[in-house]
């Protein structure tokens, strides 16, 4: 296989979200990086296309995750910001952090409802 043995986990685990890894199949790499899949469970193993397919849609899953945490931390920030412009009275800072906080919501919420990747 060409693949690395972390786009063939990523991969497995897409595939087979219960699978364990342990027992169920063996990712092997020499020294040259050539990845080897003993498979042990029924049926066939995934191709080598569909784990590349998999590996891919994991990362696209896991990216979009990170944008979420992301986004929920400024959001976290930017609700201190707005009891501190609250409470000091200043309302023009109020008023942007309104809107940046808006505008994360927003944005968080295109992330949730876009399409799978799968």
């Amino acid at each position: 296989m060409k693949l690395t043995p972390e786009q063939v986990v990523a991969g497995l685990r897409q595939l087979h979200p219960g699978i364990d890894l342990m027992s169920d199949v063996e990712v092997l790499a020499d020294a040259r990086g050539t990845v080897e899949l003993r498979w042990h469970r029924d049926g066939p193993a995934p191709t080598e296309m569909a784990l590349l397919a998999a590996a891919g849609v994991a990362q696209a899953q896991e990216a979009a995750r990170r944008d979420l945490r992301e986004c929920q931390a400024l959001l976290d920030e930017r609700a201190a910001l707005l009891v501190r412009a609250q409470l000091t009275g200043n309302t023009v800072a109020e008023a942007e952090i309104k809107a940046e906080a808006q505008d994360l919501l927003t944005y968080m919420e295109e992330l949730r409802n876009a399409p799978d990747p799968t």
